[in-house]
């Protein structure tokens, strides 16, 4: 089945070489993530400390769910011969429900993080 509408130029690099996709996945996501974490702390540094530590951690989370396994499913896309297309729209599905969950069980993850900062690492103490 065929788009009945024109491809925005700036999508015309992806179509050609889909191996684009894979490296934004890879490289250019952590630097995306960065960027973001660093201008939403910034943004909200006058706001409560509650509300920007809960906007954080949704943000981070969902960020650091979204290049793992958008790395993974892109290379598995790319190797399967699937169109770019269907890769851009597949990997922004992936951000868009990572943010819905993270943002549903923010406490959940909240709750997980705080347990994890609490357990020793290494041998457990008698």
């Amino acid at each position: 089945m065929e788009f009945c509408f024109e491809m925005p130029d700036w999508l015309e690099p992806f179509m050609e070489n889909p191996m684009f996709i894979v490296a934004w996945a890879a490289f250019g996501m952590p630097l995306f993530m960065m960027a973001l974490l660093f201008v939403v702390h910034w943004i909200f540094g006058i706001v409560s400390s509650e509300l920007r530590e809960n906007i954080l951690i949704i943000l981070a989370t969902a960020l650091i769910i979204t290049w793992l396994a958008g790395f993974i499913l892109m290379i598995l896309m790319l190797f399967g011969g699937v169109h770019p297309v269907k890769m851009i729209i597949c990997w922004i599905l992936l951000l868009t429900v990572a943010l819905i969950f993270c943002s549903v069980e923010n406490q959940l993850i909240r709750k997980w993080i705080n347990n994890m900062s609490e357990k020793p690492f290494g041998r457990k103490k008698s």
